[in-house]
């Protein structure tokens, strides 16, 4: 039987060896871990910042339409004519104005709603009116229940979409309907 024996100087050389191949491999496996957590935190991170700019673009958004909704609505002529069901007395006052709605702001819809949630005018589309919207328009139906305004997401027949819907008291306060960006 013979036994071969390692001098000193080779275990020394194996022992360093495996000292540094045991090394690089934990502190390989502490930098991926740590590669991980800060890439974990990076996007978590990313996606709290995309998160916080949509809600920030969306409220800004519908402020903007809200307000717009509301100076339309201050106007007596507006719901006087919507009061009387004057729908081409609607369309006469502001075609120009949603053209031009559409053109600089790219707002797709202005709509007036009766309730519980019926189109009587869209200036989108002002030959298709009467159409029963209550099964897929949530906002609408809400804003002519409660009478407040309601605003926010909702997919309709066109997609998904930032959605401001008013409203809309006669001057003997009864609610006549409601009015849509």
């Amino acid at each position: 039987m013979t036994r071969r024996t390692l001098s000193i100087r080779a275990r020394t050389l194996l022992i360093v060896f495996v000292t540094v191949m045991v090394i690089t491999a934990f502190t390989g496996v502490m930098q991926y871990r740590a590669f991980q957590r800060d890439m974990k935190t990076s996007n978590a991170t990313l996606f709290s910042q995309i998160e916080e700019t949509f809600h920030t673009t969306l409220q800004n958004e519908l402020d903007f339409l809200s307000l717009t909704v509301r100076t339309i609505l201050e106007n007596d002529e507006v719901v006087d004519l919507f009061d009387q069901k004057d729908r081409q007395g609607l369309v006469d006052m502001f075609t120009d104005y949603f053209a031009d709605l559409r053109r600089d702001f790219d707002i797709a819809q202005f709509q007036f709603h009766t309730p519980p949630a019926t189109s009587f005018l869209r200036l989108h589309a002002p030959e298709n009116f009467g159409d029963d919207l209550s099964s897929f328009r949530r906002t609408v139906v809400e804003a002519n229940r409660t009478g407040r305004p309601v605003l926010g997401l909702e997919v309709g027949r066109g997609g998904p979409g930032t959605r401001v819907v008013y409203p809309v008291t006669a001057r003997d306060g009864n609610h006549i309907g409601s009015v849509e960006f």
